[in-house]
């Protein structure tokens, strides 16, 4: 475990760390706003506003 944790601190893992997390907000992110377009507005609307 202490050897995890070292690695940990290499500015090359954090940096992926990050990077890593960052994707996975952004897409939760993306994904909270399509299920809050779908509950308010129409299938047709949904689907202009994904168009654009």
């Amino acid at each position: 475990m202490l050897r995890f944790a070292q690695k940990l601190k290499d500015p090359l893992c954090e940096n992926s760390i990050f990077l890593m997390l960052s994707s996975i907000i952004g897409a939760g992110t993306g994904s909270v706003f399509w299920v809050v377009a779908a509950r308010f507005y129409s299938a047709e609307g949904v689907g202009l506003i994904s168009l654009s």
